[in-house]
């Protein structure tokens, strides 16, 4: 039951949008710091939910880009670019979760099938 209720508490932080300036939804508008607060509750959960995140924010990076400079999602495994996302917010508690994904977005080389013509 506690475990249900935990997992409840966590996807409605999630769901809950920062601000309505931003144009970020999502757990990406959150701070590394609530992602770490979120990773202790249940690490599991965390990871499946801000990393899909990630992904899909990355994906629509490259999607608006695609005659431009898209990047290679691929080119990195997917527990490595968690644990870059994980180190950059450890060392920077304060930053938002986005930035540490644009961090890794662009440290991936860019994807030649993408670039113009």
């Amino acid at each position: 039951m506690r475990s249900v209720r935990v997992s409840a508490i966590i996807v409605l932080m999630a769901t809950l949008s920062a601000s309505a300036e931003t144009a970020l939804w999502g757990v990406g508008a959150k701070t590394c710091g609530i992602f770490a607060s979120n990773y202790l509750i249940n690490p599991k959960l965390a990871d499946d939910l801000y990393h899909s995140w990630a992904q899909g924010f990355m994906s629509g990076l490259n999607y608006a880009k695609a005659t431009g400079d898209g990047r290679d999602l691929s080119a990195m495994p997917t527990e490595e670019q968690m644990a870059r996302i994980k180190k950059y917010c450890n060392t920077r508690p304060l930053a938002d979760y986005v930035d540490a994904v644009m961090d890794l977005y662009q440290s991936l080389p860019e994807n030649i099938k993408v670039r113009k013509k």
